[in-house]
């Protein structure tokens, strides 16, 4: 079995064997969930409920404000007890009923259905990438502007540490998955499906490979277990060869990349004609008693959560939403998930990487591990020197795609991922004229 390597990367102690066998558990309902209007990249969905309106399980409450962007729904049944405003963000309480009233699911008939009428389907469903970059789904597949798409990968590559999410739903809903992109490449013509996993998910490797035996339009590539592997631009180019260019993007190639997750939340709502209003979420790290695979709610406290899931709060040192690479890091438990909300981490201190900065000793090391063949060294620098332009005009700072490979392997331990974030934030600035 040949493994595809991909460009630089590092390889962190993967601590997944803490939800490796872990099957996933539905959690139960708790009494109140704060929806999020801005759940994807793009435009927020703007709110159809007032404060003391009725909701149903499964209800549209933020509809589409723009192309680019997706339906919200209800996840439970209850009443809209408040609006809340934080950080801009706007959030819908409900207060849970626990009487599950449900609204009509209603499958899409693929059928003589045109392609407009799919996609709106599926913007109404509210899908959007579950990978962590919540790209909605429907722009994706939206290809008038296009070359016609010729591949699919499937993202399974899952490369954060603890994060075993993706590579349950590949053991667990395999026969799902498998429907869902046949049903994709009969509606839209696509000639290959890629199933892109890393050589640390044997087992799923394995019962993906039952499932498609025979099929010679379905194939698996075996990547090596590598961070950040699971990157779009990345897993292109480890399995097809092709370098996506800085300010491209797949679909101009003929290729899109989809997570599992939001896979399976397509068959959901394909088959079933249910919205995205769940996920399966890894919760994992020392300071939980109880690591789990857990299917949650979009707009569960991240307190209910870690509560389920047994957390040692007198222990626990840092609390991480998301992988310990890419993931925020929590100053409080009072934020709820989203649907790019991949994993929440309780890490004690002997699992948190604390350093002291010290003065580049320019090894190289962060340009030998960076996955878009940039020189981060260079960054730290520049941005001391507040030289933002030259930061992007020399050594392409947009091409960045944040992973923190490089401030992981540098020996010193530089502020590179924080120069890189006010380099990022200051471009911003200067482009918009502030």
């Amino acid at each position: 079995m040949k493994v595809l390597k991909p460009r630089g990367g590092v390889h962190p102690n993967e601590m997944k064997t803490l939800t490796l066998s872990k099957s996933i558990e539905k959690m139960p309902d708790v009494k109140e969930y704060h929806v999020s209007l801005h759940q994807h990249i793009g435009a927020p969905a703007c709110s159809l409920v007032s404060k003391g309106d009725y909701v149903m399980s499964g209800q549209q409450i933020g509809q589409c404000c723009a192309m680019i962007s997706v339906a919200v729904h209800s996840p439970v049944s209850g009443y809209v007890r408040d609006m809340v405003v934080e950080d801009g963000e706007t959030f819908i309480v409900i207060e849970n009923d626990f009487k599950n009233n449900k609204v009509d699911f209603i499958p899409l008939n693929t059928r003589g259905c045109s392609i407009l009428k799919f996609i709106t389907f599926i913007r109404e469903m509210g899908i959007c990438g579950l990978g962590g970059a919540m790209f909605p789904t429907h722009m994706k597949l939206h290809t008038s502007e296009y070359e016609k798409l010729h591949t699919i990968i499937v993202n399974g590559a899952e490369c954060e540490p603890y994060l075993n999410a993706d590579n349950r739903i590949m053991l667990e809903k395999t026969a799902e998955l498998i429907s869902v992109l046949k049903l994709l490449m009969e509606f839209m013509g696509i000639e290959k499906i890629i199933f892109a996993i890393e050589d640390n998910k044997m087992e799923a490797i394995k019962e993906i490979q039952k499932m498609i035996e025979g099929n010679s339009r379905m194939e698996i590539a075996v990547l090596k277990s590598l961070y950040p592997q699971g990157g779009e631009k990345q897993i292109i180019r480890s399995v097809m060869g092709i370098e996506v260019k800085t300010h491209k993007i797949p679909m101009e190639y003929g290729i899109i990349t989809l997570n599992v997750g939001t896979l399976y939340a397509l068959y959901e709502s394909l088959y079933m004609g249910k919205p995205l209003t769940e996920r399966v979420v890894t919760v994992s790290g020392q300071g939980i008693k109880e690591p789990k695979n857990i299917m949650v709610k979009i707009g569960t406290p991240i307190k209910e959560i870690l509560d389920y899931a047994g957390i040692d709060r007198d222990n626990t040192y840092k609390l991480v939403l998301g992988g310990p690479m890419m993931g925020i890091a929590l100053g409080n438990e009072k934020k709820t998930i989203k649907k790019g909300t991949g994993g929440i981490l309780a890490l004690i201190k002997d699992e948190c990487n604390e350093y002291e900065t010290k003065a580049c000793i320019n090894c190289g090391a962060c340009v030998d591990v960076c996955p878009m063949g940039l020189m981060p060294l260079r960054y730290v620098e520049l941005e001391r020197k507040k030289d933002h332009l030259e930061m992007e005009r020399r050594y392409s700072l947009s091409s960045c795609i944040k992973c923190g490979s490089c401030e992981y392997i540098c020996p010193t331990k530089r502020p590179l991922i924080k120069s890189i974030f006010w380099g990022m934030k200051k471009l911003r600035e200067v482009k918009k004229g502030v």
